[in-house]
């Protein structure tokens, strides 16, 4: 027993000293510049990601000024939004909670889990003074944020539901990404010919108070997805598109059609941040660049119609309220 105990930690240290180089200097500059956008940079300059895990594990085994620095809650937080942005497509916060071994975060964000999906359960006082940022928009697989469940229980008419999502949104504690995905859900649920009428209106209800509380109408995960304009006029949802125009979507903006073949792909996409708001004309012909004019028009010559005399009525509402 005494051999395997050395075993286990000679390994440790292995592992600790192998990581040392480009983790310690990490740390040094982390502990005065504890920020996230810090966090971030640093992180994706220190080395694979997919290691990082253990690395932080065995170094905090041997080192105590490390234990201390991994062992504050927010600077976890901070870890796990560093790691899924370096790793978007492959991982999500609850995951990663659980393999870093970060137990406290871990059973915070299952028992928020917990009351979000639970339709008669309430936020407590306690509740309410330990939600965040964080745990609002965490995500329980790689693509679906927790959010999206009070979200469509919200638009179904749930009254509980609706509560917890009229708190969430008054204290601003919801991220574009988590609306972006939230609207982008309801506009398919909408478009869906099975989903009863009155069950649409519920669903432009929620669209439409979630539009109100996005600080950027055109955000999207990467160059590769599509705007939420784009996606209203593909699913043809006239309400949904003038809401979005109105809130001040750019019909301009492009989507590159772009396929990713590898993890490299998804990376070098995911990066191309200074992209994400780049117009191009409606007479673009690029077959990979494709903005809102040219979605409608795939969709149907009268939804291009539709979307130019939009855009138009807005252009000239701005002109109005300028004079």
């Amino acid at each position: 027993m005494k051999i395997r105990i050395m075993f286990f930690a000679l390994s440790l240290m292995s592992v600790a000293l192998k990581s040392m180089d480009h983790i310690e200097s990490a740390v040094d500059y982390l502990s005065d510049n504890p920020t996230l956008p810090v966090v971030l940079e640093q992180l994706q300059l220190q080395g694979d990601t997919k290691y990082f895990g253990q690395n932080i594990r065995a170094l905090s085994c041997v080192n105590k000024r490390y234990n201390e620095f991994f062992s504050d809650d927010k600077r976890r937080k901070s870890i796990i939004q560093a790691m899924e942005e370096k790793q978007p497509f492959h991982t999500n916060a609850v995951t990663l909670a659980t393999e870093l071994k970060f137990s406290s975060i871990a059973q915070q964000l299952n028992h928020f889990a917990e009351i979000i999906k639970d339709g008669a359960k309430e936020f407590t006082q306690e509740d309410k003074e330990k939600l965040d940022l964080f745990y609002v928009n965490a995500k329980t697989t790689y693509s679906d944020y927790l959010l999206n469940y009070l979200i469509i229980d919200a638009a179904r008419g749930h009254d509980i539901q609706s509560k917890k999502l009229d708190y969430i949104l008054a204290a601003g504690l919801a991220k574009d990404a988590s609306l972006y995905s939230g609207i982008h859900t309801c506009i398919e649920i909408r478009s869906d010919r099975l989903t009863p009428n009155k069950d649409k209106i519920g669903y432009l209800r929620v669209i439409e108070q979630l539009i109100a509380h996005m600080s950027h109408i055109d955000y999207r995960y990467s160059i590769v997805n599509f705007t939420l304009l784009m996606k209203s006029v593909v699913a043809a949802d006239e309400e949904v598109t003038r809401l979005l125009l109105h809130k001040g979507a750019n019909p301009k903006l492009y989507r590159m059609n772009f396929l990713c073949e590898n993890d490299d792909d998804a990376e070098f996409i995911w990066q191309q941040k200074n992209m994400l708001y780049a117009e191009i004309e409606e007479s673009n012909e690029e077959e990979d660049l494709h903005n809102a004019f040219y979605y409608a028009a795939f969709k149907d010559k009268d939804m291009l119609k539709k979307l130019i005399t939009f855009v138009r009525k807005e252009r000239e509402k701005t002109l109005k309220y300028s004079e």
